[in-house]
């Protein structure tokens, strides 16, 4: 991972078409690859040059008003045609019928998803059921990240990610096409405080963790990874003078109710993450959340 230059950034491009799998042949494979991402030998917030390192996983989030785009955060692929990210972040585009974009940054182009299914609770985090919406890559692979239900001990290192992007430039023609300049942002740093229920009855009434390092603008809803690698929060919030930094916690959303559809054929009706643990979705810690369902709330069994 290298570090990048704030001024410059980086540019990527790509253009928006239906779903290309709705074209294949029989015998056509694509495959799916759960991927962990340990934090590095640093601290504090930086960007980052190598966009390939969360290639796939990372997601920019952003939405079109007409001939305006906006950025509004960022999200984390966590199997096939699903992702998660913060309530907030889509909450004010979902109320608004605004449609949801969603771009994973590769070096030298970019893979395109619409966001058309959109569950979430009463915490902070929302599940985006999506629709590939860019060629397949060549090696005909996609990474996801992996869950795990565990709480983080105090003191334990871990890492935020999300993406920031400025100079957008876009062509509503015949074909979308998306040009922009930005940066991939890591934040590094150890947690201070965990909430296993909530931290307060307003600002963060859900299971959440503090962290001691800084975020900013555009990396809510990024994934936050554990010393494993493995994806245990969402970025929530954080003040604007610096640390700490706030995410919500993943375990209280492996049961949520969910009807992902890409790629055709794989999902069928209504599911959860916790029913496609091991089979498209890869989640330590699973046996650790009793699903309640008709007979009365989920049921979670702390660990670390």
């Amino acid at each position: 991972m290298n570090a990048g230059n704030e001024k410059t950034g980086r540019m990527a491009s790509g253009k928006l078409i239906n779903d290309p799998t709705k074209t294949s042949k029989v015998g056509d494979k694509i495959y799916f690859d759960p991927t962990p991402f340990k934090p590095q030998k640093t601290s504090g917030l930086t960007n980052i040059l190598n966009w390939d390192f969360f290639s796939g996983v990372l997601l920019l989030l952003f939405i079109r008003r007409g001939s305006d785009c906006s950025i509004i955060g960022s999200a984390c692929m966590v199997g096939p045609g699903i992702a998660i990210t913060a309530s907030h972040v889509v909450r004010e585009a979902v109320r608004d019928g605004f449609a949801i974009t969603a771009i994973s940054i590769h070096q030298d182009r970019l893979e395109i998803w619409r966001a058309l299914r959109i569950p979430h609770g009463d915490d902070d985090i929302a599940i985006l059921c999506l629709e590939l919406a860019s060629d397949i890559p060549d090696n005909r692979s996609f990474r996801q990240s992996i869950l795990s239900t565990r709480l983080p001990r105090k003191g334990e290192t871990v890492m935020i990610c999300g993406f920031r992007a400025w100079d957008m430039q876009y062509n509503f023609d015949s074909l979308f096409q998306l040009d922009f300049t930005g940066h991939v942002y890591i934040s590094i740093g150890d947690v201070t405080d965990v909430y296993p229920e909530k931290r307060d009855a307003v600002m963060l009434p859900w299971p959440c963790f503090e962290i001691d390092t800084p975020t900013i603008g555009a990396m809510s809803g990024g994934p936050v990874f554990d010393e494993n690698g493995n994806v245990i929060g969402i970025l929530s919030t954080s003040f604007s003078s610096g640390p700490p930094s706030y995410a919500s916690c993943i375990y209280p959303v492996i049961p949520r109710e969910i009807s992902p559809f890409w790629p055709t054929g794989i999902y069928s009706g209504q599911t959860s993450l916790f029913d496609l643990a091991q089979k498209t979705v890869r989640i330590v810690g699973k046996d650790q959340i009793r699903p309640g369902g008709s007979n009365g709330p989920d049921i979670y069994v702390p660990w670390t």
